[in-house]
This record gives structure tokens, sequence and C-alpha cells, in this order.
């Protein structure tokens, strides 16, 4: 189900371990190329650690409803739904007593390969940032997606990818914001670009809000603070959309995407550079330096309060969620063995007995 924590090398900071030990919560962290959702909590000075199987994860949403946690993990065809089981945990199959928590399926919504990036509710609609379609996208489960919203500089829905739209960020219910790297209508037409004409716009009429970023991911609106990571320069933006300004909030060690909050507390994925010839991103000149893990920031200074940095085998960080109240978790993939013997019901959970031939 798992890959045991001692193989996931890490280093971790103590301010790091005490900010996940004071507030209870774990963060999941979807590292792309690896193929892993990373589950990390901490309690004292001991930190926990799973890695857990999933094809291509990028983007992660997490909302919680009457009391349960939900986790959506949009994967290379698919946008998979797990809940939160703690009944199960105490007694799951081959590792007693491990978990607190235990993310099991309950949903697969199969979208064939949209190349979703940022995955968010709306409300109680679940939304995608489709960069293959160039559109904000619906996952409803009635089509593979149900366009909602496309920039006025894209004239057709193809898979074509044309702006590389890849960002959303929610304001009372309602996505307020995305982010693409170039204003294009053309194939691809943002490679050639991507380090100077990144976009910040604002849904639904299109403003744009903020221009020329390099390869901007992760626009989020924290208690109407409007925040948004310029990823090749390594740096947290904070936005006045009024204006059409913004002030760097920190400068990090890594290609920035996926960003949660807690609080005060700031959590920002980061990556190493993917090694390829040609024009690289500003960060790029700090190559050596670059970490691939998850930085703690103080939310209004942009003080480093801690990091999480883990081995070379991990290289590319794709989103990063807080999940509340929520220590000491597992979490089974949809096509993992094990999930098809745990049974749910409204107070009650059981796992079904193994079977001659199973």
């Amino acid at each position: 189900m798992s890959e045991p924590s001692a193989q996931l090398r890490y280093e971790a900071t103590p301010g790091f371990l005490r900010i996940l030990d004071a507030t209870g919560c774990s963060l999941a962290v979807s590292v792309y190329m690896s193929n892993r959702v990373i589950l990390i909590s901490a309690e004292g000075n001991r930190i926990d650690l799973g890695a857990f199987q999933f094809l291509r994860p990028m983007g992660l949403g997490a909302r919680v409803v009457e009391g349960e946690l939900r986790l959506a993990i949009a994967t290379f065809d698919q946008v998979a739904i797990l809940s939160d089981a703690p009944l199960l945990a105490a007694q799951l199959p081959g590792n007693p007593g491990r978990y607190q928590h235990l993310l099991v399926p309950r949903a697969a919504l199969f979208t064939g390969d949209i190349d979703a990036h940022d995955l968010v509710w709306a409300g109680n609609q679940l939304c995608a940032a489709n960069t293959r379609f160039s559109c904000i996208a619906a996952i409803d489960g009635r089509h593979s997606f149900t366009p909602l919203w496309n920039p006025a500089f894209v004239t057709k829905l193809m898979p074509e990818d044309r702006c590389h739209l890849n960002g959303l960020a929610v304001a009372q219910d309602r996505i307020a914001y995305a982010t693409a790297f170039a204003p294009s209508d053309q194939p691809r037409g943002w490679s050639e670009t991507r380090f100077r004409s990144g976009v910040l716009m604002e849904v639904p009429s299109g403003r744009l809000v903020l221009d020329n970023l390099c390869m901007p991911h992760s626009p989020r609106v924290f208690d109407g603070v409007l925040h948004v990571l310029d990823s090749g320069t390594g740096r947290v933006l904070r936005v006045d959309p009024d204006r059409g300004t913004a002030e760097p909030l920190a400068e990090l060690p890594g290609f920035a995407r996926g960003m949660d909050r807690l609080g005060d507390v700031l959590f920002v994925g980061l990556s190493r550079i993917r090694d390829r010839p040609g024009e690289r991103p500003p960060i790029a000149t700090k190559h050596d330096a670059l970490i691939c893990g998850v930085a703690a920031l103080e939310r209004r200074q942009g003080r480093l309060l801690g990091y999480i940095k883990f081995d070379e085998s991990y290289e590319e960080v794709f989103d990063v969620k807080v999940l509340p109240n929520f220590r000491h978790g597992g979490m089974l993939a949809v096509d993992d063995d094990v999930h098809r013997r745990a049974l749910v019901l409204p107070g009650r959970a059981f796992w079904r007995e193994e079977t001659a031939g199973e």
C-alpha cells in the first residue's frame, strides 16, 4: 500500500516539525514524476511520513464536509476522491495500529488526459484548471469535463495547451482568479516566452491583473488577500488586484508551485529544475542550492519558519494541501487491492475477510 518511511529520506528543520505538531494537521504533497502523494505529520520531535502511489498526481483539493475530510487527487486520466475513515484505520490489514486516520477511495471521475493542474471546490462544484484545453472545467462525472470559462484570447476549445492555464483561486465560494503562462491562442504558443509572459487574470471578467510573470502558478486568496507564486523566480507575491501591483513576500530556494495556509503559516511546494537544453528560468542560476520539498512561511512578513527537503529521488512537487485535524494518516489508492475490502457505513466500518483465491 505505501512506501515505508525509511525509504523516503528527508531533512526537516525543528521549526517545521514544531508547526505540524502544534497544529495537529498533516500536509498532503503530490510529487508528480515520482508518482507519489506524500502525507506528512509530526508529534513532538517525531515526523510521520508515508508515500502512496498514484499515477502522475497533480492538483489536490481538500475540504471538510459535515466533519468529514475529503481529498481529491487529479491523476493521469481521472480525479480520485477519498474520504477519511478513522474507524478503519486501527485494524488496517497487515499494519494494525499504524494509522489514526485512513483516506479511502469513494469515487473516481474519469476525465481522460486533460493535464489537470489546480483542483478546487467552488462551493459544492469540483473544478479543475484544464491545461490541455486552456479552460476552467467542472469535474462532475457527466462528461470527461464540462467547460466553464476560458480566457477571451483563447478562441477555440481544443486539446492544444494554447496558454498553459494552470492555477485557480477561490474567493467566496467562486473561482475569482486564474494563471497562465502567456496570453496565447496558438498550440503551445506559450513555450517560447514562458519566462516573461505569464499572466494573472480575474475570473470571469478576464481582466489582466498582472502580466510579465515568470511561469506563474497557485493563485490563492487568504483572508481576502490575493497571493500568487512567480514560480520561475521562486518568489511568493502578495497582490493588490485593484491597482494591478504586487510585492514580493518571500524568495525561496526552488521552483515554487503548490500553496496552502493554516492560520498564520503558508506552506509552499518547492521543486528542482528540470534539466533541459536552451533558455532556463531565473531560478536556475541557483541550481545547486534548489531543493524539492515544502517551505513554511510566516504569511504576513514572509519569514521562513522551516522546511522539509526530500532526497534527490524526488524532484518535482506539484501541489500542497493542509489536512486539518489529521495526524498519523494513511491512504489507499483506487487501484490498491486492500481498499476493495474496506466497507464503511454511517458510524461503522468493517474489513471484509480475505477468501481463498484472493
